[in-house]
C-alpha cells in the first residue's frame, strides 16, 4: 500500500504551509452483505476503507485566506470499494470538500486522496464534518474538522537608518555598492515582500517570503552603470497585501555619468549664470536678463543635479547679477550684489523657497558676497564703499561693518559657526566672533578671487607673483601657506568634494584638480572664470549661459 502523500496539483499548497499526515488507519469499515462462496469455493471479495486521520486541526489561520488539508484514503481489502457519494462536508461553512482523486471506486490495495479546506471570513472557532459515503455497511466514514480563525494584522517596521536609498552619482562602468534595506514583520502573519515601482537601472536582489512574526528580513538592491542615466527621488512600494503595511515612504535616486566635465544644459535662453552655491541638496544660481516665457529680472534657479534646473521665482525685475547667495539654518534664502555696474549692491531675502522676495539692505557700493552662520548672523561684503554690513537676525536688519576695506572685496564663506573669512586684494580678511571684529594677513603674491572652507581651514585662490595661479591655506589665525601651480594662468574659483579640489582658470577649457591640494593635473570641459561649486557627489560649474557638470572630473 502506497503511503506517501503528494499535493493533488501544484496549486493545491497554500501561501502559509502544506501538511503531510502520515496513514494511521484510524478507521476501518469492512463487509459488503455478500455471503460466502458455497461449495468450499473461496469467499466472495471483501472491500475495506481505511482513513490517514479521524481528525483534522486547521489550527489558527487568518480570515480571508484557505488553508487546505489532506485525507488518505485506501482500500486494504480484497475487492474493489464503490464510492456511492463523492466526499462531501457538513457543518460550518467556512469549511468545504477540495479536490480530490478518489473517484467512483477505488481498487482493492489502491489509495486516493480528498481535500478539505478552511476559507474564514470572520473570526470564532469553527467545526465541520467531512464524509466519505460507500457501499461498506458501515458507511459513513467521517473526519472532524476544527479551525480558528483570526484577524490578519500586516505591519512591517523599517529597521535601517533611512527610507531612501541614495546610490549617489556613479561613475559609467563602475561597480557601486548594494544599497539594502531591513525590514521586521511586526504582524500576526508571514510577511512577503515585494518591490513596485522601482526606476529604470535599479534592481531588486534578493526579498522577504515568509517571514515570521518579529523576525526580519533584508532587501537589497544594485544600480546598473552600463549607461548614463539621471535617477531623480522615486517612490518605491510594497505589492500584494503588504502595500500599505509601512507607514514610512520608501524612495530611491542615484546617477550614472561619464568621468570629466560636460556642457550639459542651456537651461532658459536669454538668462545667463551669476552667483552658484549648494545648500541641503540643491544647487542655487541667480539667472538674470530676459526671456519671452518668464520676462525680464532676476531670478533663482535650483537643480540637483546640475543639469534640470527649475524658476523658484523672480527677485526682481531689473535684470541684473549677484555675486553671493546664503541660506540659514531656518531655510531663508539671501542673495547678494544685484549690482549695476559700480552701484546698486542689494540684499534681498526670501523665507518661501523664492517665490516671494523683500530687499532688506540697499547700499552704495558694488555687493560682492553674504554668509550666514547657524546663529543667524550675516555678514555682506562690498567694494567701492569703506565697509561691509552685518546683522544678528538672519538678514532681517543690518548695520555697517569692518569686514571691507572699501577698496576690494570678495565671495564671504562662514563654517556655520563664529568664523568668517573673506578676501581683500592680496590679503586674507577673517573674524573668529562671527563678524564682530576682523584680522587681516597678507598671503602675498597677486589679487586672490575665491575662497572655501574644507574641514578647519580656508582654502582660496588667485595669482601669483608673476603669471602661475596660486592655491593657499590657511587655519584662521595662522599665516596661510601659498603654492604655485607652475605654468597655469590666474586661479579664479576653486570648489572640493569626495577627496577632490578643483580650480578654475581665466582660460577656456583648462582647470585643474588634485587630491591633496599640493600636486596638481590639468583637467578639460570648464569655460573660464567659471562659477563652482560641489554637492550630491556632483562638481558643477556655471557660466554664460551654461552649467558644466562632472562625477569625477
Amino acid at each position: 500500500m502506497t503511503t506517501a502523500v503528494a499535493p493533488l496539483l501544484a496549486g493545491a499548497q497554500t501561501s502559509y504551509e502544506f501538511k503531510k499526515y502520515v496513514p494511521t488507519l484510524a478507521v476501518t469499515g469492512s463487509g459488503s452483505g455478500q455471503a460466502p462462496g458455497a461449495g468450499g469455493t473461496s469467499p466472495a471479495p471483501q472491500p475495506a476503507l481505511q482513513l490517514s486521520t479521524t481528525a483534522i486541526n486547521f489550527g489558527n489561520v487568518a480570515t480571508y485566506t484557505t488553508e487546505t488539508r489532506q485525507v488518505l484514503v485506501s482500500n486494504p481489502g480484497t475487492g474493489p470499494l464503490t464510492f456511492t457519494a463523492a466526499p462531501a462536508v457538513t457543518g460550518a461553512t467556512e469549511f468545504a470538500a477540495g479536490l480530490t482523486t478518489c473517484g467512483a471506486s477505488l481498487a482493492a490495495g489502491a489509495d486516493c486522496l480528498a481535500e478539505a479546506t478552511f476559507s474564514p471570513t470572520a473570526t470564532g472557532t469553527f467545526k465541520g464534518v467531512l464524509s466519505f459515503t460507500s457501499m461498506l455497511a458501515n458507511s459513513p466514514h467521517e473526519v472532524t474538522l476544527v479551525g480558528t480563525a483570526f484577524n490578519p494584522i500586516r505591519q512591517v517596521a523599517l529597521t535601517s537608518a533611512n527610507p531612501s536609498l541614495n546610490f549617489g552619482w556613479q561613475v559609467t562602468g563602475s561597480t557601486p555598492p548594494v544599497k539594502s534595506w531591513v525590514f521586521q514583520n511586526q504582524g500576526n502573519v508571514p510577511m512577503t515582500l515585494g518591490l513596485s515601482g522601482l526606476p529604470a537601472g535599479v534592481s531588486q536582489q534578493n526579498g522577504c517570503v515568509d517571514v515570521a512574526s518579529y523576525a526580519s528580513c533584508t532587501i537589497s538592491l544594485s544600480l546598473d552603470t552600463t549607461v548614463e542615466r539621471t535617477i531623480p527621488a522615486t517612490t518605491v512600494s510594497f505589492t500584494g497585501d503588504w502595500s500599505t503595511a509601512l507607514a514610512q515612504a520608501l524612495s530611491v535616486e542615484g546617477g550614472v555619468a561619464d568621468s570629466g566635465f560636460k556642457q550639459v544644459y542651456a537651461p532658459v535662453t536669454g538668462l545667463t549664470f551669476s552667483a552658484l552655491t549648494f545648500h541641503q541638496g540643491l544647487f542655487y544660481s541667480v539667472l538674470y536678463g530676459t526671456n519671452p516665457v518668464v520676462g525680464t529680472g532676476s531670478f533663482l534657479y535650483a537643480s540637483a543635479d546640475g543639469k534640470n534646473w527649475t524658476n523658484k521665482g523672480r527677485i526682481q525685475s531689473s535684470a541684473q547679477p549677484a555675486d553671493g547667495i546664503a541660506v540659514s539654518a531656518s531655510g531663508r534664502i539671501l542673495v547678494a550684489g544685484l549690482s549695476s555696474g559700480s552701484t546698486g549692491g542689494k540684499v534681498a531675502v526670501s523665507d518661501d523657497g523664492g517665490s516671494t522676495w523683500s530687499v532688506t539692505l540697499s547700499t552704495g557700493g558694488l555687493g560682492k558676497g553674504v554668509a550666514i552662520n547657524d546663529a543667524g548672523v550675516a555678514v555682506f561684503t562690498a567694494s567701492n564703499i569703506p565697509q561691509g554690513y552685518r546683522s544678528t537676525n538672519s538678514g532681517t536688519t543690518w548695520s555697517t561693518n569692518a569686514v571691507s576695506s572699501g577698496t576690494s572685496g570678495s565671495r564671504i564663506v562662514s563654517d556655520r559657526g563664529t568664523h568668517f573669512a573673506t578676501l581683500n586684494g592680496s590679503y586674507l580678511r577673517y573674524s573668529l566672533d562671527s563678524g564682530a571684529n576682523w584680522t587681516q594677513v597678507s598671503a602675498g603674491g597677486g589679487p586672490l578671487r575665491d575662497l572655501m572652507y574644507v574641514g578647519n581651514q580656508v582654502w582660496f585662490v588667485g595669482e601669483g607673483e608673476a603669471s602661475p595661479g596660486r592655491v593657499c591655506s590657511a587655519t584662521l589665525g595662522v599665516t596661510p601657506v601659498c603654492a604655485l601651480i607652475s605654468g597655469s594662468p590666474a586661479l579664479t574659483s576653486l570648489t572640493a568634494g569626495n577627496g577632490v579640489f578643483v580650480v578654475g582658470t581665466s582660460t577656456n577649457n583648462l582647470a585643474y584638480k588634485s587630491t591633496d591640494g599640493t600636486t596638481w593635473s590639468p583637467i578639460t570641459g570648464l569655460p573660464g572664470s567659471p562659477r563652482l561649486a560641489y554637492g550630491n557627489g556632483l562638481y558643477v560649474g556655471v557660466r554664460s549661459q551654461n552649467a558644466y557638470v562632472a562625477v569625477a572630473p
